[in-house]
């Protein structure tokens, strides 16, 4: 059968703390043993007061004991357990940082908790806190989140396309040093173009907009012609021609600066729509709303 002990919470008169187990069976108090033990701790201290008694302790469970007594009190200021000298090494202050991160994890979150729930209760009693609107602040917050994931797009799109304006501005004479890093951003603007014609309904017009830009270059230019929605839909249709030096035509145009006009509105009317949405997101407290929605439920508020 596993011994049990009793660890006694001892504050010395120097206000510091010694973590003592001894067996069960054992009642009486013998302060030279304290001492022997824990002599450069106690030295010629003396019992200021027993603080707590803590009954059936396992041998495993005694040093995490000591360790919640150091988080409590401080590392310096409690010794106990294995820990018997008056200078801990910097090992065993990192060892001990890391059970008690260990042991103690979320006890102090908890009791925070703990105070916020009792201060929204007051704050709701006193009429401070209007429940009605807390619900409907919830349900926006919840439809913003949910617009968000319309117009998310990965940001590392951004930096590719700068890649991309570079090489057809300098067409690249060997494709295979690039091959892999532009089919991949050819299949991202193949998916941010259908995205972009399937969520604004003025899409159409606003790209119409970047070609009334250029009417006079392709007028005064006949053999040029428009850039196609069919390119634009699969832009490696286009984008061919003009990132490899072998297949180039014409040097850098304008008839390069319309696509690029048209994915830059692309892409940053997704990457303005979402920040908008992150601000106003950023404005509500949903931990706090959460919070009074969970005591709403716990107490039955209408």
């Amino acid at each position: 059968m596993t011994q049990k002990y009793v660890v006694d919470v001892i504050l010395l008169s120097n206000n510091k703390y010694l973590i003592y187990p001894y067996l069960l069976k054992e009642h009486d108090y013998n302060f030279n043993e304290f001492r022997y033990l824990y002599f450069e701790w106690i030295n010629n201290l003396s019992i200021k007061s027993i603080e707590n008694v803590i009954q059936n302790v396992e041998a495993w469970q005694i040093d995490g004991i000591v360790h919640l007594y150091m988080h409590k009190y401080g590392i310096e200021n409690v010794r106990g357990g294995r820990y018997n000298k008056l200078v801990i090494s910097d090992e065993e202050k990192e060892f001990i940082s890391q059970s008690i991160k260990y042991f103690a994890y979320g006890v102090d979150e908890d009791a925070d908790e703990i105070k916020k729930y009792h201060c929204i209760i007051k704050e709701i009693q006193n009429g401070k806190i209007d429940c009605d609107k807390v619900v409907i602040e919830y349900e926006n917050y919840n439809q913003l989140t949910t617009k968000l994931g319309n117009y998310t797009i990965d940001r590392d799109l951004l930096t590719e396309f700068e890649w991309l304006i570079s090489i057809i501005k300098t067409p690249v004479t060997k494709f295979s040093t690039i091959e892999t890093r532009y089919y991949k951003l050819v299949h991202s603007l193949r998916a941010i173009y259908t995205k972009y014609i399937n969520t604004f309904e003025d899409s159409k017009e606003k790209i119409m907009c970047c070609y009334k830009k250029y009417h006079t270059y392709f007028t005064e230019n006949p053999k040029i012609l428009q850039i196609t929605e069919a390119q634009l839909a699969n832009p490696i249709m286009y984008l061919d021609s003009r990132i490899i030096h072998s297949e180039r035509s014409h040097e850098y145009c304008q008839k390069d600066e319309l696509f690029l006009d048209i994915y830059t509105l692309i892409i940053y009317t997704f990457v303005n729509r979402e920040d908008e949405l992150l601000f106003d997101i950023s404005q509500i407290d949903i931990g706090h709303i959460k919070r009074v929605r969970k005591i709403m439920e716990i107490h039955q508020i209408e």
